[in-house]
């Protein structure tokens, strides 16, 4: 419970310092909630869904779909991943150095994943935000 309260508190300061999402942009904002499931399952070392869907207020399957993906490309065992390891263990108040080295673990991910993948997590993240919030607009474009 303590480690939950840790990780809902940081994840809280992480992104009122960083953008959560960008308006009008699916594509961009589905990255940055996969980010944010990345980030949270890595601050809080746990593997549940359901944790993970409270932590960040994404829906539980677009979670679980996006630790299956992780698995499967072994992205936990990747040489990028311990970079954003290091970077939440030592400077964890250094939201640019852990930007950095999230965006660097989700480039991996999204490398691996297929447009199948890429067009389910978008559905599957049901017009949610970050936080909880419900998308507001409509992208046009995709």
């Amino acid at each position: 419970m303590q480690r939950y309260v840790a990780s809902r508190l940081y994840l809280e300061m992480y992104y009122q310092a960083r953008e959560a999402f960008v308006v009008g942009d699916d594509p961009a904002t589905s990255f940055d909630s996969v980010g944010a499931v990345l980030l949270a399952h890595t601050h809080s070392r746990t593997d549940s869904a359901v944790e993970l869907s409270s932590l960040t207020g994404l829906p539980v399957d677009f979670v679980i779909a996006v630790l299956r993906i992780a698995d499967a490309t072994n992205l936990w065992s990747s040489d990028r991943y311990p970079h954003l390891l290091d970077s939440l263990r030592k400077n964890p108040d250094d939201f640019d150095d852990v930007t950095d080295s999230l965006q660097s673990v989700q480039e991996l991910f999204f490398n691996a994943c297929s447009w199948e993948q890429i067009g389910s997590l978008k559905v599957l993240r049901n017009s949610m935000l970050i936080g909880g919030l419900r998308q507001w607009w409509v992208d046009v474009e995709n």
